[in-house]
């Protein structure tokens, strides 16, 4: 019942990221949020397409082609589809030399975010720089680099 719930309340995302000025980070947020499920979302999008006119038929399965190769684009350019973040909560105490705290999930959050909004490439090098500053905000210090 979890995928059928997650499916019909992301029902109408797709539809929002048709137009022009949807931001890759929109696109990178549904496809995160779907997951592996993304292509059940567009078929479920497809099938509930319940006008009889063929002209608006036509248009509807048109846009979601759209959102279909916005979407092929933006994983191809950031890897987002089943993401990871690319340094791990066991990395960020290694890094800082501290034990499990709420730090940790601070910077795993402030990692996805930062990666998801397009402000962080979604590889290790970028992320690890990301961290240190951050850390250091937080009043962290490096200390196994």
């Amino acid at each position: 019942m979890k995928y059928v719930k997650k499916l019909v309340m992301m029902s109408s995302r797709p539809i929002a990221v048709v137009t022009d000025d949807a931001t890759d980070s929109a696109l990178r947020r549904l496809l995160f949020d779907a997951g592996e499920d993304f292509e059940d979302l567009i078929i479920l999008c497809k099938a509930d397409i319940t006008t009889k006119n063929e002209k608006k038929q036509r248009r509807f399965k048109q846009n979601f082609e759209v959102v279909e190769q916005k979407i092929k684009d933006v994983e191809e350019r950031d890897r987002v589809r089943n993401f990871q973040p690319p340094i791990s909560g066991e990395q960020i105490m290694e890094i800082f030399g501290i034990s499990p705290g709420k730090e940790i999930g601070i910077i795993k959050n402030a990692i996805k975010e930062a990666i998801l909004e397009g402000e962080v490439e979604n590889n290790y090098n970028s992320a690890l720089e990301f961290v240190i500053n951050l850390g250091k905000e937080l009043n962290l210090e490096p200390k196994n680099i």
